[in-house]
């Protein structure tokens, strides 16, 4: 890490799924919070911790530089699987958030995939590619984790949010008229 931008993991009741519970200290807890999950039924639950072990962003031009549509790009990358016990394999990724020639927001982490941790790892060293599930679950944690944290440090760096915000619209009275009742703001 080059030491730009460095800032320690947030919990956040958003990153776990719906079906999850969180174990997790507050929000407000100390740094270097690890996420652990757990079913409410006695079902497998795929990723039972979550820990983010390093953020680095940095801001490449000066914020009173304008640059136009700006294209931010999203990439989650598996950088290793391990097994841990016969039925947990640690799985480290990568999430990164381009901005081209304005910045980059890359937050590195592990968690603890429960699966044939054998099968699986020994899939990963032959290939470097996972079953579709498997890869759809852990993509889909490492989003809900990252992406909220890069939208803070986007703030932080004042570079756009990684994701659209959505846009509110009011009726005009015109409006309102030829389509009946207003009912409030119209969120797309």
């Amino acid at each position: 890490m080059c030491g730009h931008l460095r800032a320690s993991a947030r919990t956040c009741a958003h990153l776990l799924p719906p079906a999850r519970t969180r174990l997790a200290p507050p929000r407000s807890a100390a740094r270097g919070v690890t996420i652990k999950v757990r079913a409410r039924s006695r079902a497998l639950v795929p990723v039972t911790r979550l820990e983010l072990t390093g953020i680095d962003a940095k801001r490449y031009s000066k914020t009173n530089e304008r640059h136009g549509n700006i294209r931010i790009d999203h990439n989650s990358t598996v950088t290793l699987v391990r097994e841990m016990s016969p039925q947990e394999a640690l799985v480290e990724f990568r999430y990164t958030a381009t901005y081209g020639p304005i910045g980059i927001i890359r937050i590195e982490g592990n968690m603890v995939y429960q699966c044939d941790a054998k099968a699986f790892e020994q899939q990963w060293r032959s290939t470097n590619q996972m079953a579709p599930e498997s890869a759809s679950e852990i993509h889909s944690t490492v989003m809900r984790a990252c992406v909220p944290q890069a939208v803070g440090i986007a703030k932080d760096l004042q570079l756009p949010p990684p994701i659209p915000l959505p846009q509110v619209q009011f009726q005009t009275p015109q409006q309102a008229q030829k389509g009946g009742a207003v009912h409030g703001p119209e969120v797309m």
